[in-house]
C-alpha cells in the first residue's frame, strides 16, 4: 500500500484496502473491516468503478449480516443489486438475491425467501 500511496494509485489502493477488508473480516475484526471497506468504497465511488463498488457493498452487507443486522444487511445488498442490475452482471445478481433470500428466510419471511431463491434460480438458469 505504501507504493501505491508514492505512486498515487487510487485504484491500487482500494484494492489493497478491501483485501485488507477481507483479512479483518475472516478473523471477525468486524468494525476495522468495514473502515476500511467504507474506505474503500469512497475511492471507487470517486473513480466510478461500480463493479468494484457493488462487491464492496455486497462485503459490508455480509458483515453487518453475520452482526445480526438484517435491516442494514439488507439496504447495502439492495445498493449492491442495483449496480449489479446497470452492469447486467447476472452471476452477482443470482449471488446477491440469495443472500437477500436467506435473511428473509432467517426472519421467518418465507414467502419473500421463497421468491428471492426463485428468481435467483431463474437468472442462474437463464444465463447458462
Amino acid at each position: 500500500m505504501e507504493i501505491e500511496e508514492k505512486l498515487g494509485d487510487q485504484r491500487g489502493i482500494a484494492s489493497t484496502l478491501n483485501n485488507i477488508a477481507s483479512i479483518q473480516q475472516d478473523k471477525g475484526e468486524y468494525n476495522e473491516s468495514l473502515e476500511k471497506y467504507k474506505q474503500s468504497m469512497e475511492i471507487q465511488k470517486k473513480y466510478g468503478d461500480q463493479g468494484c463498488l457493488s462487491q464492496t457493498l455486497h462485503n459490508i452487507a455480509t458483515i453487518h449480516k453475520t452482526k445480526g443486522e438484517d435491516d442494514e444487511a439488507l439496504m447495502k445488498f439492495e445498493q449492491s443489486m442495483e449496480i449489479k442490475k446497470k452492469l447486467s452482471d447476472q452471476k452477482g445478481m443470482a449471488q446477491t438475491l440469495h443472500q437477500i433470500a436467506t435473511i428473509h428466510q432467517d426472519k421467518g419471511e418465507y414467502n419473500e425467501a421463497f421468491d428471492k431463491y426463485t428468481k435467483s434460480i431463474k437468472i442462474v438458469s437463464s444465463s447458462n
